[in-house]
């Protein structure tokens, strides 16, 4: 598995940096615009690979350091991530959903960022039914009640249909998409199994590009 880097913290002066600010803007204005309230943001991509996982990890860093109350989720169940990349213990979402207590006993605050986390929690094989299930909704329910932004992290949704899941639940969808991997029939399928789940599709990111 490729190594997940924070680039949000690590150059903060870089033009990766800017241009996840320039995204983190545009969700915000989009979200001002929006008849209904813009804050539950599920971050996915096509395949596997492509690197959802870091895009969200960077857009929750950047987002809330414009001082804005922010949340991380890792909902990638199977293969969670996002406890290796902020260095933190991974006691998290499912165990959360597997033991009724309090969400806010899995929350971690990670303080260089003053961004919140729950992490992914103990792997699981019946990841699909945990997302799908009532405490699920209701979770997402009062997250967004709490927090003005939201960042969902989940697997790739043609890999996965643990995200057709969440999707639904959220307020838009962000697909992640790898320069020079992703045919276009693939996008294609991507963009109509999120519609078919009912989700908004607020835009595609193209990752892995160079500064060329």
């Amino acid at each position: 598995m490729e190594k997940i880097e924070l680039t949000a913290m690590k150059d903060p002066t870089g033009l990766q940096y800017d241009a996840y600010q320039a995204i983190c803007m545009k969700l915000q204005a989009k979200a001002n615009q929006a008849e209904n309230l813009v804050r539950v943001i599920v971050v996915t991509s096509t395949i596997a690979e492509d690197g959802q996982d870091a895009v969200a990890a960077n857009l929750a860093v950047v987002m809330a350091k414009t001082s804005v109350k922010t949340l991380l989720l890792d909902c990638d169940f199977r293969t969670p991530v996002l406890h290796e990349v902020f260095q933190l213990p991974n006691r998290g979402l499912t165990d959360y959903l597997t033991t009724g207590a309090d969400y806010h006993e899995f929350v971690q605050h990670f303080a260089d960022a003053d961004l919140d986390i729950v992490t992914g929690g103990t792997p699981v094989s019946n990841a699909g039914e945990l997302l799908s299930g009532r405490p699920m909704q209701e979770l997402l329910q009062a997250v967004r009640d709490e927090y003005d932004y939201v960042f969902v992290n989940t697997p790739p949704v043609l890999a996965s249909a643990d995200t057709i899941s969440v999707s639904g639940k959220a307020d838009g969808v962000i697909l992640v998409i790898a320069s020079g991997k992703n045919e276009a029939k693939l996008l294609n399928k991507a963009k109509m199994t999120l519609e078919q789940a009912g989700a908004s599709l607020l835009g595609c990111i193209l990752n892995n590009t160079t500064e060329e």
